[in-house]
């Protein structure tokens, strides 16, 4: 059970007193100070991405375009934007990390679930499921993906596995391709 009170939550062996001068009010503004200065040096500094002039759309596969948001290198983590004019169909794939999805417009969803995701839903994908991804006619939507994807030939065997690298090269060749310089901010 959580804590029902800041007295609760100091222990019996901490020499923070609980009023007065030096108190825990003040301890607190101390650890904050404290901690503030190791976030600004040591940790990452946030990130402002503009979708028009920092990214770029460029073509995937059958009608279905990409547009990358983030690559973080620590975690293998990508966030990626699709969209289709038409309707379209990825394939058949597994993931074998956790995605997440925000519908920004259009219906979309896959083939084995009996839901179709419209603007503003959110969904979570666990790893593991087998499942093959339509876009209708004007989707986009946001994916953070953790971890690989493997896509599958109809006979169900293994034709590819992708992942954030995968993502990362991708982008670049297009961009080497079309003279454009790579922009370093996709990364982290």
């Amino acid at each position: 059970m959580a804590p029902t009170s800041l007295e609760n939550t100091v222990h019996s062996d901490s020499v923070l007193p609980l009023n007065g001068k030096g108190g825990v009010t003040e301890q607190v503004k101390e650890n904050e100070k404290i901690e503030l200065k190791l976030a600004d040096e040591y940790g990452a500094p946030d990130s402002y991405l503009d979708a028009e002039k920092d990214t770029l759309w460029y073509h995937w596969v059958g009608s279905i375009y990409r547009k990358p948001l983030r690559f973080e290198a620590k975690s293998g983590k990508y966030v990626i934007v699709l969209k289709t004019e038409p309707h379209a169909d990825l394939g058949k794939h597994r993931h074998r990390g956790e995605v997440q999805a925000y519908t920004v417009s259009g219906p979309w969803g896959y083939q084995e679930y009996d839901w179709t995701a419209k603007a503003g839903d959110y969904i979570v994908e666990n790893p593991g499921t087998i499942h093959t991804l339509y876009m209708g006619a004007g989707s986009e939507v946001v994916f953070m993906v953790f971890g690989s994807i493997e896509f599958f030939n109809d006979d169900d065997s293994l034709r590819e596995i992708m992942d954030g690298f995968s993502f990362w090269r991708m982008y670049l060749e297009h961009c080497e391709k079309h003279g454009i310089t790579p922009n370093k901010k996709l990364w982290y």
